[in-house]
């Protein structure tokens, strides 16, 4: 559903941003890593836009992450088993 989709979109740009500064990154140097336009990663971080898959898969492969922890869905996972 379409709110779940906003929910979702809000977590990965917190997620993202606090990716970013935790590996002291300007958004410029993230968007030289990913390969995208300046103006692109400050669009992901308010969740004005969202990465294509090949950047998706960059930013999880750049911080080494899990795809759950930058989109959010373990978190949501687990919720809804406590419900």
């Amino acid at each position: 559903n379409f709110e779940r989709i906003l929910i979702m979109r809000k977590i990965f740009a917190k997620n993202l941003k606090e990716l970013r500064k935790e590996h002291n990154l300007t958004q410029e140097d993230l968007g030289n890593i990913l390969g995208v336009t300046r103006i692109m990663v400050p669009y992901y971080e308010i969740g004005r836009s969202v990465p294509s898959f090949q950047v998706l898969e960059k930013i999880i492969k750049y911080f080494k992450i899990n795809p759950d922890q930058i989109l959010g869905t373990y978190m949501e996972i687990k919720e809804e088993g406590n419900v």
